[in-house]
This record gives C-alpha cells, sequence and structure tokens, in this order.
C-alpha cells in the first residue's frame, strides 16, 4: 500500500488531523519538516490520499501534498 504524506504548517493542525484519521482506524505519524518552501509537520498515513484530503477539507485543516512542496531541479 502506498504512503501518503501530507505537509502541514502548524504542529497544532497536524496534532488535529492525526486525532481525526485515528477516529477512522488509521494510523499515522508526524515528523518535523524542514524544505526549500519552508518549515513545518508531515502527516504520514497508509491511507488513500483522496479520503485523506477529503477528510482534512471538512475539517478546515489546509494541508498540501509532499511532492507540491519539492522543487523540481
Amino acid at each position: 500500500m502506498h504512503r501518503c504524506e501530507v505537509f502541514i504548517e502548524s504542529y497544532t493542525l497536524a496534532m488535529k488531523a492525526q486525532r481525526l484519521l485515528e477516529n477512522s482506524g488509521w494510523k499515522s505519524s508526524i515528523r518535523r519538516y524542514t524544505g526549500e518552501d519552508g518549515c513545518g509537520y508531515l502527516l504520514s498515513t497508509a491511507a488513500d490520499c483522496r479520503s485523506l484530503f477529503d477528510i482534512l477539507r471538512s475539517h478546515a485543516i489546509p494541508g498540501r501534498p509532499l511532492s507540491q512542496n519539492r522543487r523540481e531541479r
């Protein structure tokens, strides 16, 4: 199964997202992320990305796929 990684700028919002996922039966992890676009937190889970973003949007949690944070060289 693929992992879905989401960049979230706030630790508080990343924790809220993690609790929402746990309530939906998905395990996830949060780690600090520092990239070219700045700093934030990376929420990683085995959940389907579409389902994950539906949950985040329904609870007004802003997040972006990690690939949108990396600049192509």
